[in-house]
């Protein structure tokens, strides 16, 4: 249902209301969701895509990258994003998240492992931030780390960094990877 034709305790027509009317309704509701915010829980898809058009967001991304011993080529780890996922459906990424309130970025690490990686990350190490003021969601500052992970299967795939899917996300291709790629290839 559009936010115009919900009702609204005692019948507010927020299409009538004037930009600080707005706002002000904004602010109220916002305290009243930060009352009881968990940061274990989220917000919820549609509240943070709503906020994330008004701020700067944080989000660890990271690339976990390794020597096939049977061809010596580098292989990248990625996640593919549900056909039903709000943001890049179908597509495959690098594991990341946004920083929610009150955490810690290790939160973040273990969140990575249990819901997107599937894999124990063994080592990270910052090796630089991007940021991305035209993401399609809003601005996102985006602190990449480069990982190692256990052995074992998790819920992404390996993939050589030369032969990509076609439906990489074009950050993660063109920007994210070989930057890491270079790291990780001056610490062989």
């Amino acid at each position: 249902m559009p936010l115009t034709k919900m009702n609204f305790p005692n019948n507010i027509d927020i299409s009538k209301l004037s930009e600080q009317e707005t706002k002000n309704l904004a602010v109220l509701l916002l305290k009243k969701i930060a009352e009881n915010y968990d940061p274990s829980k989220g917000m919820g898809v549609e509240l943070f895509n709503a906020i994330a058009k008004l701020k700067v967001t944080m989000t660890p991304e990271v690339v976990c990258l390794r020597r096939n011993s049977q061809n010596d080529k580098i292989e990248v780890y990625l996640i593919l994003r549900s056909l039903t996922d709000t943001a890049y459906p179908g597509q495959w990424h690098l594991p990341g998240s946004a920083m929610r309130p009150g955490e810690e970025i290790d939160d973040v690490f273990l969140r990575l492992e249990k819901n997107e990686i599937g894999i124990r990350i063994l080592s990270k190490k910052f090796v630089f931030h991007s940021n991305n003021p035209t993401e399609p969601r809003g601005h996102f500052f985006s602190l990449i780390f480069l990982c190692v992970l256990d052995n074992g299967d998790g819920y992404g795939k390996w993939f050589s960094v030369d032969n990509l899917p076609e439906n990489t996300l074009m950050r993660h291709r063109s920007v994210v990877i070989p930057v890491a790629v270079k790291e990780f290839m001056q610490n062989q």
